[in-house]
């Protein structure tokens, strides 16, 4: 008899967005350690909707480049990705809703029979049984309780109420939340903040914390400097992530026009040019845009100095922080201001409570000498346990999984 586990994953990111941009997401992160494991038989990745007003207005991709069609039926496809994981792409013809309604379509498409009826389809077809449905995103709720799985996993990433992306469909992100900690049988977040928002109600919710890969984040791999960092002069201060009202731009412009000597990187995807755009009054302040995961290495390595210049308190989601993870791997100093989290890495970051400290550390590790700063990377790399990577992380959170499961279906 095969014990191993079957797990329906409904991602906040899609298999094709992975594709695209890379899997650098804790739900992409997990999906690839979950297919190691030898606990799990087959994973079917159900990526949301994708509308007919996205296909044709931003050329939007439907289904993955990768891997084989093996079901269709009408606007339903499944294709198989590897012998573990399966992706079911739906299409849907909505134009004008999808654009008005934005994120409130993404949760309605849930509730609509056609999509649960597209997921049983491809359960048939799988031979799914007794499954465990994992959710990484509250607005995913409309298929709890209605394909059949024996098990409800919830994986808290951020509190999506302080998002400001997030504000259109607060009610319904609240409401996904309250019916979360009354249904789950495990919940997971990857903070202690987030784990006292979901425990509310209930004492059992597990803190398992973001991680890395330590075979990608290799300086010895990180392979060659990239064509658009070559020209800009040394030293660097770099920050890698989503460039959005996260950003302290106060604090960024004291720090940039103290330090004129010295130039400043920003890569990643651009969410809000207006609250970016003051920075660009400085002439060594440099946007390099989004890049690809795997080239994030290289660009790692190529900084002196790697950044986290985010508000605090204010603009926050109470999520750990994956980049400070991949900072330090690569063996680079950094600079942080005190952010959820951050406290944990004191020993190897230095954590800024001011602007004034914020500057402080970046002309401490400027004032560096060669040796000096390879003997930091080698001490900081050494000092990152297997603990912290995802293979780590992702075997806990199949553990428990496994566990509770056991003690189930020996109760039943």
């Amino acid at each position: 008899m095969d014990n191993r586990m079957d797990i329906v994953f409904l991602p906040t990111h899609s298999w094709t967005k992975c594709e695209a941009e890379g899997f650098r997401t804790r739900d992409a992160h997990l999906l690839l350690e979950f297919e190691k494991s030898p606990l799990i038989r087959r994973i079917l990745v159900v990526d949301r909707p994708t509308s007919l007003a996205e296909i044709l207005g931003k050329g939007r991709y439907w289904r993955p480049k990768s891997g084989q069609l093996v079901y269709r039926k009408g606007r339903v496809f499944l294709i198989r990705i590897s012998d573990r994981i399966y992706v079911l792409d739906i299409v849907s013809l909505g134009l004008l809703r999808p654009m008005i309604q934005r994120q409130r379509w993404w949760y309605r498409q849930f509730k609509r029979p056609y999509v649960i009826t597209a997921i049983h389809g491809a359960l048939t077809y799988l031979d799914f049984h007794n499954h465990v449905l994992f959710l990484a995103n509250p607005l995913n709720l409309g298929a709890v309780g209605k394909i059949g799985e024996r098990m409800l996993v919830f994986d808290a990433t951020d509190n999506l109420l302080k998002h400001a992306y997030m504000k259109n469909v607060k009610i319904e992100v609240e409401r996904g939340y309250e019916l979360l900690r009354r249904k789950a049988d495990i919940i997971f977040a990857n903070s202690e903040p987030l784990t006292s928002f979901m425990n509310e109600g209930r004492t059992d919710v597990f803190c398992v914390r973001n991680g890395v890969n330590l075979e990608i984040f290799n300086r010895n791999l990180s392979g060659h400097i990239p064509y658009d960092i070559q020209p800009i002069h040394r030293p660097i201060i770099g920050y890698a992530g989503k460039i959005n009202k996260r950003l302290d731009i106060g604090l960024l412009e004291f720090v940039v026009g103290e330090v004129p000597e010295a130039s400043f990187v920003f890569i990643g995807q651009m969410m809000d040019y207006r609250w970016f755009k003051p920075l660009l009054k400085f002439s060594n302040v440099y946007y390099l845009g989004d890049k690809h995961y795997s080239m994030l290495p290289a660009y790692l390595s190529a900084f002196d100095i790697c950044s986290v210049p985010h508000n605090v308190g204010i603009n926050e989601h109470d999520g750990d922080i994956i980049k400070a993870y991949e900072y330090l791997a690569i063996g680079k100093p950094v600079v942080s201001t005190g952010v959820v989290g951050i406290d944990s890495f004191k020993h190897l970051i230095f954590v800024a409570q001011t602007k004034e400290e914020f500057l402080s550390g970046v002309r401490k590790y400027l004032q560096m000498g060669r040796e000096e700063r390879e003997e930091m990377s080698r001490r900081i790399r050494d000092s990152i346990p297997y603990s912290w990577t995802w293979e780590s992380r992702a075997n806990r959170i199949i553990d428990y999984i496994r566990e509770y499961k056991n003690r189930k279906e020996i109760s039943l």
